[in-house]
């Protein structure tokens, strides 16, 4: 996934005044799980970005997102020591 890309898409989501906040960073950075919200805080999505993927992967549900990182790379995303220290 190129960084280009990632601004691209954050330049999107943030236009139409909607927030991208990273909820957690695992394994060096390498994975990020992020959520959208509406200006009055509504989450609308959550994203797993990771590496081997050209696009973030969206899913409807917080769990779903963990759930997916799970299985995708074998770690629990609660796990903080997989995470930032």
């Amino acid at each position: 996934m190129s960084s280009k890309y990632m601004l691209e898409q954050l330049h999107r989501h943030t236009a139409n005044g909607y927030q991208v906040t990273v909820a957690e960073s695992l394994r060096n950075d390498t994975i990020r799980l992020t959520y959208q919200a509406r200006p009055g805080g509504t989450i609308v999505g959550w994203y797993v970005e990771g590496p081997g993927m050209s696009f973030p992967l969206k899913f409807k549900t917080e769990h779903e997102a963990r759930e997916y990182i799970r299985r995708r790379w074998n770690i629990n995303p609660h796990v903080k020591q997989y995470g930032e220290p």
